[in-house]
């Protein structure tokens, strides 16, 4: 509900009982024992305890073997969530005992709103053409947007253009694009390299360049 005091304290990262583990930094096999171990612990105060582990790509094979026991014969009162952006990396014997939910990227729109917010908040100048650029660069995630964002800020301070983003983040003038676009249909192979050769001197970012 985000209302109660149980959801708030979740929503601001004090609940006891919502732990949330990163799974690139907490990848060996004692790591996984510790959690195993505290995991017989009941909820302080609701019904579950909670146990995100984010990146769990990461884990290690012995810290999935580690886990795999737990996961066969878990505890009543814990949860967990597994969050991943790499799930072929996960051994099958994990995934089998896994209930398995794909979110979409998010939408462009819905970035823009939530940058426009932070905008409002810190009080920048920037327009709406701009913030765009900002989010199509997230590919559908809202944390690589904000990071973006408060990269450029580093960098720009307060008052920031389309052309001060595009440096920052490396993204090429779509002139340059539509001119390569041209040299493909034309099968201009020479004019090609030509213009690859003018984004790596301008700095640009060829995988952004390829977005």
């Amino acid at each position: 509900c985000n209302k109660c005091e149980r959801c708030i304290r979740i929503t601001d990262g004090y609940s006891m009982d919502v732990i949330e583990i990163d799974g690139a930094s907490n990848n060996g096999v004692d790591s996984i024992r510790e959690l195993r171990n505290k995991v017989n612990f009941a909820p302080a105060e609701g019904r579950y305890k909670i146990y995100i582990i984010d990146e769990v790509h990461m884990l290690s094979q012995g810290a999935f073997n580690a886990l795999l026991k737990t996961l066969e014969e878990p505890p009543l009162h814990v949860i967990f969530i597994f969050a991943t952006t790499d799930p072929h990396k996960i051994p099958s014997t994990i995934l089998s005992r896994c209930q398995w939910f794909n979110f979409r990227r998010i939408s462009l729109a819905d970035i823009v709103a939530k940058l426009k917010m932070i905008v409002k908040d810190e009080k920048l100048n920037i327009d709406d053409k701009t913030l765009n650029i900002i989010a199509r660069s997230s590919t559908g995630s809202m944390r690589d947007a904000e990071s973006a964002l408060d990269q450029i800020i580093a960098y720009c301070g307060k008052d920031i253009t389309s052309q001060s983003v595009r440096e920052v983040l490396g993204i090429i003038e779509e002139e340059i694009f539509f001119e390569f676009i041209e040299a493909i249909i034309k099968n201009d192979t020479l004019k090609g390299i030509e213009i690859i050769n003018r984004i790596s001197d301008l700095g640009g970012d060829a995988s952004q360049f390829i977005k």
